[in-house]
């Protein structure tokens, strides 16, 4: 990932595909220049993946979320912009090729905002990210 917060306490890049409610957020960047990228061990077809806000509506809100992204994988040939939706459900975003490498980039993002009079985080957050396909 571009950045990990506080990576020893628990944000780093591999909340990304544990199946648990933690969450990948960058070291306070806003989710500018962000990205993540995933290496397979074999050339798989994604059919699609599945992205995941922080589930936990406070989270949710006081932290920055992706809504501008940009997939790429190792063929050059291959780009895809998808604007994603500011809320906490299941979001698919249909893929369809054969890679063994794919980096997302955040492109641009949804700000945290005060709830209770919480101040908003400068973290941006996604909580997991699930690739459906076969090998």
């Amino acid at each position: 990932s571009s950045s990990s917060y506080n990576d020893g306490d628990g944000w780093s890049c591999q909340n990304l595909y544990d199946g648990e409610p933690s969450s990948w957020q960058d070291n306070s960047l806003q989710c500018q220049d962000g990205w993540v990228e995933f290496s397979f061990s074999k050339e798989l077809y994604i059919e699609f993946l599945v992205f995941q806000n922080v589930e936990d509506s406070k989270s949710f809100s006081r932290n920055f979320k992706a809504r501008d992204i940009l997939i790429t994988t190792n063929d050059s040939e291959f780009l895809l912009n998808k604007e994603l939706e500011n809320d906490n459900t299941s979001q698919w975003v249909d893929v369809n090729t054969t890679t063994s490498y794919l980096k997302i980039d955040i492109l641009s993002s949804y700000p945290g905002i005060e709830v209770s009079g919480s101040d908003p985080f400068d973290e941006c957050a996604i909580q997991e990210i699930t690739f459906y396909g076969r090998g």
